[in-house]
């Protein structure tokens, strides 16, 4: 049984009291799965903690004063627990990081390096050859790495005694929408949001020698959710950890929910994405061999949650024994430890509180803090409306509040605002940022004088009855025609608009043109539809379905390559980086579809033999080498190559070409206006009747219409020797 701290303690201070009061009891079991032979699991007691944590923080110690930093990069493992735990023994701030996987993740680890003042990496010693070779930092690393200290090494060194208002962490976090920023944690507030957690959870309550809690977790610990709720809940509340990396979950889903079964667990939790991949990729016989009994906290957050997935996840391993009842959705983030909101065990006993939402589309979409009558919670929904679930009350001790983000106004409850938090568990700010920890950590409300602040999480959420519905992020607004859309509702119902489209592949953003904000899909395609997909098919179902459900046209679709769409560390969408991506012409691009002329440009040579009808043997021409070829003909500035899937499902290869300065004014029989106009159109067909295409001069007829409603006075087609690309017929 839990015994509880009337005062907060720092997270050192709790290890050594786990230590000393039960040595020998498991604290945290890893689990791995070698491609080949079976799979392996190792343990730590909490004694085995200690000792090695010890061992590794009296070498800190021998480099580092108290509250010097020091950056983890050891993969996900016992390595990586007792690491962080040297830290807390040594009084030295541990900075969870992501180990790179190559020498692109350096630079995000060098200026993470440069934000925190350290210079000092803990890492496995199979790392250290490759991070020396990848770093480029002007100053050199010094590497501790910890599988090479022995337990035995702490000797008769002491821990340092703990101060709970030190920081005990940095989270690093890029989010959703900005670039990377250090978190300052310190002992009393995570303390602080473990024994809320475990309140929450009924632990506290619980009776003893009745039910033995284990933990089950994939999550990485150098997220907020794996580090505070995988590994330091479970530490607080005496309970085991059984853990595995990230990629043994992604590559085998059913893993976690048989692990959970073999073990009898009792809590885990994991984002949304993880339950529906679940859903989609655990097998009925997988099933029938699973016991889901024993878990009775299923927790759900770190992202936008869905109502389809729940009720998904309750259908299928329903058989298995889960209780629809155990589902706990929460909301929290880094900038407060991990966990604020929840529904807890005592509310609403026998009822699937999850099962409860509103109407989004119809309730809140293109009324942003404008209205102030408040809205009631809608039981029975309609068919084609989102259900927001709630993610329960504000823990004790704690207070929410929706605002006006711009002017700072509260907003009544049953109305959409900003959603700011006060409270214990709030971070100490942004290290090193004075300026953004002021206006994101101590904002406050307009015509308030009580000298309270309050955390701006940057999201968007209602209040009802005392419940936190969450909308979306403020700056993942998409406003086209003066109408606010939330990214996650469009981005629902592209996905939900075909089977082929998946679940949770779909960024949606606007972009300015000259018209105004237009909003652009982009959707990363699994291996099984990059087979199949017919682009112009799924980007017309995809305008569709957001026409239809939140009256705004799709200005343009890209299909990208499996595992390109971007995501944080967590699995999280990032729509900022995915915008700029596009911008920059950075996207994986498979396909492109533009609404202006229903026309999808192909890039991937596999979907253009198979669009085309070509045999897999031929070799296509990219359109870069069609540029490249012709690049060399006499006064051209520039010339572009596309492959184009037309609106008739006929493959056809584009080109554009631009006019240089220096070209002759006479090409053929046409002549340009002055030199005003340096740009033409150059078409490709074909004359063989074979193909099915119109003559040549068809088409020259054809090019000539476009470019008189163009304004262009030039047309160009290819001359006889570029016949591999369809020129069959001289220029004119």
């Amino acid at each position: 049984m839990n015994k509880h701290m009337k005062t907060p303690l720092t997270l050192g201070g709790l290890l050594i009291r786990r230590a000393k009061e039960m040595p020998d009891k498991p604290a945290f079991w890893f689990h791995s799965f070698p491609d080949a032979g079976p799979s392996r699991c190792l343990g730590l007691s909490y004694g085995e903690l200690y000792r090695q944590a010890a061992g590794i923080g009296s070498r800190l110690r021998k480099t580092l004063e108290q509250g010097d930093r020091a950056l983890i990069l050891c993969p996900p493992g016992l390595d990586y627990i007792s690491a962080f735990f040297a830290c807390q023994l040594a009084g030295v701030t541990a900075v969870p990081a992501y180990p790179p996987r190559n020498a692109k993740h350096m630079a995000r680890l060098e200026a993470i390096l440069a934000d925190a003042g350290t210079t000092t990496v803990l890492c496995l010693a199979v790392q250290k050859r490759q991070l020396e070779e990848w770093a480029h930092a002007s100053k050199e690393l010094s590497f501790c790495q910890v599988d090479k200290i022995a337990s035995e090494c702490a000797g008769d060194w002491k821990p340092l005694a703990g101060n709970p208002k030190a920081i005990a962490f940095l989270q690093y976090t890029s989010g959703t929408t900005g670039s990377p920023k250090g978190v300052m944690v310190t002992h009393r507030q995570v303390v602080t949001n473990l024994a809320l957690m475990d309140e929450y959870f009924g632990f506290r309550t619980r009776v003893p020698h009745r039910t033995i809690e284990i933990m089950c977790g994939w999550v990485p610990p150098y997220h907020d959710m794996g580090l505070v709720g995988t590994i330091l809940l479970p530490l607080y509340s005496g309970m085991a950890s059984h853990l595995m990396t990230p990629a043994s979950f992604i590559q085998k889903p059913g893993r976690w929910l048989k692990l959970m079964s073999k073990e009898k667990v009792t809590i885990t939790t994991a984002p949304n994405f993880a339950w529906q991949l679940c859903c989609n990729s655990v097998s009925d016989e997988e099933i029938a061999a699973l016991d889901l009994t024993p878990l009775r906290h299923a927790v759900n957050g770190a992202e936008p949650i869905r109502y389809e997935t729940l009720k998904d996840f309750c259908i299928k391993f329903g058989p298995c024994g889960f209780n629809p009842e155990h589902f706990r959705l929460v909301y929290g983030m880094a900038e407060t430890v991990l966990v604020n909101t929840g529904q807890s065990v005592e509310m609403h006993p026998g009822t699937p509180h999850w099962q409860r939402g509103v109407l989004d589309s119809g309730s809140f979409s293109g009324k942003r803090f404008a209205a102030r009558t408040r809205l009631n919670l809608s039981e029975n929904m309609g068919k084609e409306a989102r259900k927001i679930v709630s993610c329960g009350k504000v823990y004790s001790s704690h207070q929410l509040v929706l605002a006006e983000p711009e002017t700072h106004e509260r907003i009544m409850d049953g109305q959409p605002g900003e959603i700011w938090i006060s409270g214990p568990c709030v971070a100490s700010g942004y290290w090193n940022k004075p300026e953004l920890t002021e206006e994101v950590f101590r904002a406050r409300l307009a015509g308030d004088d009580s000298g309270r602040t309050w955390l701006r999480t940057g999201d968007l959420g209602t209040l009802i009855d005392g419940e936190l519905y969450v909308l979306g992020r403020i700056k993942e607004m998409v406003i086209v025609r003066g109408q606010n859309h939330y990214a996650v509702d469009l981005e629902i119902t592209a996905n939900d608009s075909s089977p082929l489209l998946g679940h949770d592949r779909t960024i949606a953003f606007g972009v300015e043109d000259e018209g105004g904000e237009q909003l652009v899909l982009v959707h990363e395609l699994n291996r099984s539809a990059l087979r199949r997909f017919d682009p112009n098919a799924l980007a017309r179902a995809m305008r569709r379905a957001v026409l239809e459900a939140h009256e705004i046209d799709v200005a343009t679709v890209v299909f990208i390559r499996p595992a390109t769409l971007p995501r944080t560390t967590s699995g999280k969408l990032q729509r900022t980086k995915a915008r700029q991506q596009f911008k920059d012409g950075m996207l994986t691009q498979v396909a492109r579809w533009e609404a202006a002329g229903d026309v999808s440009v192909l890039s991937e040579p596999g979907v253009i033999r198979r669009l085309g009808g070509l045999d897999p043997s031929t070799e296509i021409p990219s359109g870069a080498a069609v540029g490249e070829q012709l690049s060399d003909v006499p006064g051209m500035d520039e010339a572009r190559a596309f492959w184009c899937l037309e609106a008739d499902g006929q493959v056809q290869l584009r080109v554009a070409v631009a006019r240089g300065a220096e070209a002759p004014s006479r090409i053929g029989d046409a002549q340009e206006g002055n030199g005003r106009m340096r740009f033409g159109l150059f078409f490709f067909g074909s004359d063989d009747p074979e193909t099915g295409e119109e003559s040549g001069y068809d088409l020259l007829l054809k090019a000539a219409d476009i470019a008189d409603d163009a304004g262009l006075e030039a047309v160009w087609t290819p001359e006889r020797h570029f016949g591999q690309f369809g020129g069959h017929y001289p220029s004119p």
